[in-house]
């Protein structure tokens, strides 16, 4: 997708999983942002979700980044938080011949 000049208008914060241990010896995942990036949000397209896209059907949230450094290390077990909202990674679309990230993102996570 092509990466138009002042179309990332919001700032989103990367939160990537760290595994720990709970009091009880229970092993726990906890979340810490790692860095922003500017980002679009683009309108999840129905025709994508009633092809059945896994990544669209399961997303409520799709957002356009460039690729760089951190971006390229985005898995599925990280969170992006976004307006006040947070959202599990539910899939990636890299495209590194034009230098852009689209994450899809699914469910408010409190």
């Amino acid at each position: 997708m092509k990466l138009a000049a002042g179309t990332l208008n919001r700032r989103a914060t990367l939160l990537a999983p760290v595994a720990g241990q709970a009091a009880n010896g229970a092993p726990v995942t906890t979340y810490t942002a790692v860095g922003t990036r500017r980002c679009e949000l683009l309108a999840l397209k129905p025709a994508a979700i009633e092809a059945g896209s896994q990544r669209a059907a399961t997303a409520d949230v799709q957002l356009l980044m460039r690729l760089d450094a951190l971006t390229k290390t985005i898995a599925a077990t990280w969170r992006i938080a976004l307006d006040g909202v947070t959202y599990d990674v539910s899939g990636l679309m890299r495209e590194p011949h034009d230098g852009s990230l689209i994450v899809y993102g699914h469910g408010h996570v409190a």
